[in-house]
């Protein structure tokens, strides 16, 4: 399986994440993970290639939660055919 290279840069109150293309992907499919819980999963059109979750700074003042992002490519058949690794991300706060 193509690896996808991830990655992330804590923005105010969220996470903005970036990756490498995949020439056969028809959507990526983002997951933000708190621990080991998938907590979102956003689905982005082939064409864009970042994704920022917001509104993420109540959830981390309320307990010691760690962040992580991993990204999927799908082909038009809705098989996986690429994933990053799962990785740490953090969010600024005020």
């Amino acid at each position: 399986m193509q690896m996808i290279k991830l990655k992330s840069y804590p923005i105010l109150n969220g996470i903005m994440a970036w990756w490498s293309s995949v020439e056969d992907a028809a959507r990526y499919i983002v997951t933000l993970y708190i621990n080991d819980a998938p907590i979102s999963e956003k689905i982005v059109e082939r064409t864009e290639k970042y994704y920022s979750f917001t509104g993420l700074a109540a959830i981390s003042l309320r307990s010691p939660s760690i962040y992580y992002i991993k990204v999927q490519a799908e082909n038009r058949n809705g098989e996986i055919i690429a994933e990053s690794d799962k990785i740490k991300s953090t969010v600024r706060e005020i």
